[in-house]
């Protein structure tokens, strides 16, 4: 997956945990996707939750609690959370 692909994938992981861990609107998620679309970038991809668990927890982000994430509060407000494995793991499995 080239890594444009990879990071516009990552940003619907992010939005859906921003969702689940500092209340994000879900409104924004829908908008993201048709930005990253209107870029002919993905917005969903089959993957093996599993395995990509075993990629993250191998990032040079992760603690002992977790990985850091950078989540948002709003469009334009981010901010860093360590997220553990099963949240991330969570979002992954809905956000796609």
């Amino acid at each position: 997956l080239p890594h444009g692909q990879a990071v516009a994938i990552g940003m619907m992981v992010a939005a859906r945990a921003s969702e689940l861990y500092t209340g994000l609107d879900p409104a924004i998620r829908p908008q993201l996707g048709k930005l990253l679309a209107k870029y002919h970038l993905p917005t969903t991809l089959e993957l093996d939750i599993a395995q990509v668990m075993e990629v993250l927890l191998m990032d040079k982000k992760r603690t002992n609690d977790g990985i850091e994430y950078v989540l948002l509060d709003d469009i334009g407000y981010p901010l860093l959370r360590i997220l553990p494995p099963y949240a991330i793991e969570q979002a992954l499995a809905t956000a796609l």
